[in-house]
């Protein structure tokens, strides 16, 4: 039988939590907080990410996706680690096919 494996949280900024392994260093889990607050300011900023959200929700990866904009303009390059992390979690997210739940945003 394995055991659990142990993990550190590691907060990337008001949207992301990464749950980081503490043996391999891969994500293990992530907290998504304040989606919908997000969401509205990419679409006040980027209308066309509307064309991303079907039904009542949106690809993980799309919305990493922005996340990952955001993260790039505001930290100019100088935060590697979490820039490196979102571009894991999109691609995590991809070969999940994983969604987000919206409420009306």
């Amino acid at each position: 039988m394995s055991q659990p494996d142990s993990y550190y949280a590691e907060r990337i900024d008001d949207l992301i939590t990464v749950f980081i392994s503490r043996q391999s260093g891969e994500p293990v889990g992530a907290l998504i907080k304040n989606v919908g607050t997000f969401v509205k300011e990419v679409l006040e900023s980027t209308p066309g990410f509307q064309a991303e959200i079907r039904g009542e929700g949106i690809q993980l990866e799309y919305l990493l996706t922005a996340g990952l904009w955001r993260k790039q303009k505001a930290e100019k390059g100088h935060n590697g680690n979490a820039i490196e992390l979102y571009l894991r979690l999109r691609e995590i997210a991809g070969e999940d096919n994983a969604r987000v739940a919206l409420q009306a945003c």
